[in-house]
């Protein structure tokens, strides 16, 4: 009667060790990703259809913002901007938020638009 190995495969213990350092590379790099996965996808925004769950932005001072803040008010580019300043550099600031169509090339439609997005803060005198 014949009898039959015990193993069927041959491994030294440096080709154990080997594999099993593999092994445990390939495992903990599925894990690393995954959790980065999980961490990328956990910042998502959520579009409301209720208004009032949207966080108010914040006004923009006409006074006191500089150009590069200027440009964020609808209609307002970087040449409107500079004007923006330079206006209040030459007559001081601004009474009121209308008064931005005392200067060229700010009408009534693109004052209409800034109106809830900006503020006119008052100087201390």
């Amino acid at each position: 009667m014949e009898t039959l190995p015990t193993r069927w495969f041959t491994m030294s213990s440096s080709e154990l060790k080997a594999l099993l350092f593999s092994a445990g590379v390939i495992l903990l790099s599925v894990m690393l990703f995954e959790t980065w996965e999980k961490s990328m996808h956990r910042e998502k925004f959520e579009v409301h259809d209720n208004p009032e769950a949207l966080p108010v932005p914040t006004r923009i001072d006409i006074n006191t913002a500089p150009e590069h803040e200027l440009v964020f008010l609808p209609g307002i580019g970087q040449a409107r901007a500079k004007d923006i300043v330079r206006y209040r550099r030459e007559n001081g600031p601004f009474e009121s938020v209308e008064q931005l169509k005392e200067i060229r090339g700010i009408g009534q439609s693109t004052l209409e638009d800034i109106l809830p997005l900006a503020a006119c803060s008052i100087p201390d005198e």
